[in-house]
């Protein structure tokens, strides 16, 4: 698989390599071609020299410990924007109900992040992230998925299942991540977790944004499938920790 991928990316590779010179000769005027090509190789030479030594940093700080945050961060931030206003605009909740029904999600996690935390002493952290993005991603599906004469207790069970999902997988994955480095690089790897916290928020956030721009009827329901699906790629990327 890794020749493979490597064969893949010299294409890649060759087709940039190709096809960049060519570029610039036609966008750029002809008395500043070598001025042009001259950039073009300092950017080269800077990228053949970070490259590397940026890739290693993140491999040693973060792993995949990150990537899975942004999902889960992102799908979470997509569904809390979204659901109130299915809530109210589609199922005619009033704002004081709207609010009682985000309860469930918060709340769980608050329960289960404890026993989670128990329960990484004991397991792989990486299997329990991915058991737990996997719940939070059927449980945004089963929201999806809710009837329009849905009652408010079906509501709420499918927000538990997300609230345990995401508590499930919370505190493994900050351990992780705060643990893959020295003890003397405690800093960046909070900060990092910190990053991918924020990216995935903010990313998330702004995606139901857009498509609740869009209308709100089928946005909320493309935001809730969308971040399922988010949800799920970081359950799989937290399964490939275990390689």
């Amino acid at each position: 698989m890794l020749i493979t991928a490597r064969t893949v990316q010299s294409i890649g590779g060759a087709c940039l390599a190709t096809v960049g010179p060519a570029l610039l000769r036609i966008v750029v005027p002809h008395s500043m071609i070598g001025r042009a090509l001259g950039w073009l190789a300092l950017i080269v030479a800077l990228s053949a020299s970070t490259g590397p030594g940026l890739a290693a940093f993140i491999l040693h700080a973060s792993s995949w410990s990150l990537l899975t945050s942004i999902c889960a961060y992102a799908a979470q931030a997509m569904a809390l924007v979204s659901l109130p206003f299915l809530f109210e605009q589609t199922f005619g909740r009033s704002i004081r109900v709207s609010g009682m029904l985000m309860t469930p999600w918060p709340l769980v996690i608050v329960i289960v992040a404890p026993w989670a935390a128990r329960l990484a002493e004991r397991y792989r952290a990486s299997v329990l992230c991915a058991i737990g993005l996997a719940l939070l991603a059927g449980g945004l599906w089963a929201s999806a998925a809710l009837p329009a004469d849905a009652g408010n207790l079906s509501i709420a069970w499918r927000l538990v299942i997300c609230g345990t999902g995401f508590g499930l997988y919370q505190t493994p994955n900050n351990s992780m991540v705060m643990t893959s480095g020295p003890r003397n690089r405690s800093g960046a790897a909070s900060a990092m977790m910190s990053l991918a916290r924020l990216v995935g928020m903010t990313l998330g956030a702004a995606a139901a944004t857009v498509m609740l721009g869009k209308g709100i009827d089928h946005a909320t329901f493309t935001a809730l499938v969308l971040a399922g699906g988010i949800a799920a790629a970081g359950s799989g990327i937290s399964l490939l920790r275990l390689l």
